[in-house]
């Protein structure tokens, strides 16, 4: 007798299902399979979400039938509900190596290769055209080379923005010339406008397009009307106080 299913996710997810009974499993094959019936549960809960009647009236009941299903999901491998999350993005890395890569997926299963949950997790949330990379930085770290800073202490990768390494920021106001308690305010502020610059120097060499500019100026105008009414308030004090 065929077993009732009405949808190809609820067929997987019953696959899933019994394939963790299994005492052979691996830990990795464990972690996958959960996340695997819990993303299977949740499409196969999901129905038609493209007509309006069905983003009326089901949103709220999908909502809550995930939780559930995460809930029992958890409860059925003796694990918490977080894990169950967590097990659903290991999935979701583990599925987009196999794409890049015919063979990994067994091959991570079985425990031959060896990746941290932290990598697929990791592999799960890249961008699309970041993901080969990834995935090769993540299989032979060995070869990632890591960029090193500039003459300033910027690190700048193309395509992002540039990174100041957490170091001690030197400032001329960093000494006793200047009362101790509010010594570090004003190093401060002159780290923050050295920020500002770097920033900026960044946008202004990716030569941006105009609509690019137009958000940058905006952004700027918004900090240059403030500073222009923080020195004039600034000033109001030290004419009241002289």
């Amino acid at each position: 007798m065929p077993l009732p299913f009405e949808s190809r996710e609820e067929v997987l997810a019953w696959i899933c299902k019994n394939q963790l009974g299994r005492r052979n499993l691996t830990p990795e094959q464990k972690y996958y399979l959960m996340g695997k019936q819990y993303e299977a549960e949740k499409a196969a809960h999901g129905g038609n979400r493209k007509s309006s009647d069905a983003k009326s009236s089901l949103l709220n009941a999908n909502l809550i039938d995930s939780t559930k299903t995460c809930d029992r999901i958890a409860a059925e491998n003796g694990v918490s509900k977080d894990t169950v999350i967590r097990a659903s993005k290991y999935m979701k890395g583990v599925e987009i190596a196999e794409e890049l890569m015919p063979g990994l997926k067994q091959s991570i299963l079985s425990g031959q290769t060896k990746v941290s949950k932290a990598d697929m997790h990791r592999l799960a949330r890249t961008a699309y055209h970041d993901r080969a990379q990834t995935l090769q930085d993540i299989l032979h770290p060995e070869l990632k080379v890591e960029p090193t800073p500039d003459a300033d202490g910027v690190i700048r990768v193309p395509g992002k923005a540039p990174v100041m390494p957490f170091r001690k920021f030197e400032s001329v106001y960093d000494s006793d010339a200047y009362p101790e308690d509010v010594r570090y305010e004003y190093v401060a502020l002159e780290e923050l406008t050295t920020r500002f610059r770097i920033s900026f120097n960044y946008q202004l060499e990716q030569m941006p397009d105009n609509a690019q500019r137009d958000v940058i100026l905006e952004i700027i105008h918004k900090h240059k009307d403030y500073l222009t009414s923080l020195e004039a308030a600034l000033a109001d004090v030290k004419d009241q106080t002289a």
